[in-house]
């Protein structure tokens, strides 16, 4: 448990001093890891509190660059993270459902997940 805690206000002072994606990348990985492993969402709610305001289109794109192949529990996050941002999910998606004959296992996860709604009232304009 002490390990625990050591390596939780290291992830935090961490959070302090970001200054570039790399850096903010690099904490997210350390709030999914405890996430994953230990079931320890309550780092991740701090992240996502604190970076999600902030735009987060370079983090999440690096991660939906390799949409086929990304962990269906990583969209669950990094839509989070996006907020209302909602419109790289929508591009990613429609990318991948036009290029495959059939809905990939994660475009159906995300199909399943994603607030259609409010991602159309978010981006009215691109879908009129």
């Amino acid at each position: 448990k002490q390990w625990y805690q050591r390596r939780v206000r290291g992830v935090t002072a961490k959070m302090e001093a970001v200054e570039n994606v790399a850096e903010k990348t690099f904490i997210f990985e350390e709030c999914y890891f405890l996430v994953k492993r230990l079931g320890r969402n309550d780092y991740m709610e701090i992240f996502i509190d604190k970076f999600g305001p902030c735009d987060n289109t370079k983090l999440i794109s690096n991660y939906l660059s390799n949409f086929e192949n990304i962990d269906t529990e990583m969209f669950q996050p990094l839509l989070q993270l996006a907020q209302c941002n909602s419109e790289i999910f929508l591009k990613t998606l429609c990318n991948s459902v036009s290029s495959n004959s059939h809905l990939s296992k994660n475009a159906l996860h995300l199909l399943q997940n994603i607030n259609l709604n409010l991602c159309f009232q978010a981006n009215k304009e691109r879908w009129l």
